[in-house]
């Protein structure tokens, strides 16, 4: 269930998630915690205008939520 796959990875300009179950939603945070973007409905967000660094990508469902480290680099 809670099998996510993000990829690529370091990212450069398309983050894709890929979960065996409906994703409601797809945030991204900032190291210091604060949210710099959010997509509904969608599998993939794009990250090229996001600064290189580590983010932490929330992948939202129903019923859970998974948390992963990712590294935007160009």
């Amino acid at each position: 269930k809670n099998a996510v796959t993000i990829y690529p990875v370091p990212a450069n300009d398309i983050v894709n998630v890929e979960a065996p179950f409906a994703i409601n939603a797809i945030e991204l945070y900032n190291i210091r915690g604060a949210k710099i973007m959010e997509v509904n409905g969608v599998s993939k967000i794009n990250v090229e205008d996001v600064p290189q660094g580590v983010y932490v990508i929330k992948v939202i469902a129903d019923d859970t939520t998974i948390s992963r480290r990712i590294s935007i680099s160009r």
